[in-house]
């Protein structure tokens, strides 16, 4: 705890410099949830969307999250795979094109998995879902400058 005063500054900073970027990154994760929303493959908690985070399912593709934020990751999307969840995170760095970056490259996957599921007639991962062999996933917040 004696580093709490540095971690309450930081916090008093952003109070005091970025609380209009905090209602930007908002609407972001609004923009987010309603490119991604219409597709019966990913479901949305019904708060989501209220703040800067953004949490989905993607058990419909029948593909582990942390696989899904792989391949998003690969096409340069940083989404985080928390145990059967998948959240993106919306901050100063991401804005309304990295958003639109973001939709493209989700969806883009999206199909790709349902694609491979569909031709197969099975999962790809076996009917397992929720995480990948090594368990986790590394990885936090959108970032559009990648890929």
């Amino acid at each position: 705890m004696r580093q709490s005063g540095v971690l309450a500054a930081a916090g008093l900073y952003a109070l005091d410099h970025h609380l209009d970027q905090l209602a930007e990154d908002n609407a972001n994760a609004r923009r987010l949830r309603e490119g991604l929303e219409g597709e019966a493959r990913r479901a949305f908690e019904p708060e989501a969307g209220q703040s800067n985070i953004l949490s989905f399912s993607v058990a419909g593709l029948d593909v582990p999250a942390a696989v899904f934020a792989e391949a998003c990751l690969a096409h340069g999307v940083r989404i985080r795979a928390i145990g059967e969840q998948i959240r993106a995170t919306t901050h100063l760095d991401v804005d309304c094109a990295g958003i639109a970056r973001a939709v493209a490259v989700i969806r883009a996957q999206a199909d790709a998995f349902a694609r491979t599921r569909d031709s197969e007639g099975t999962s790809p991962f076996g009917g397992v879902s929720g995480r990948s062999p090594d368990g986790h996933f590394q990885g936090s917040a959108l970032d559009p400058r990648k890929g």
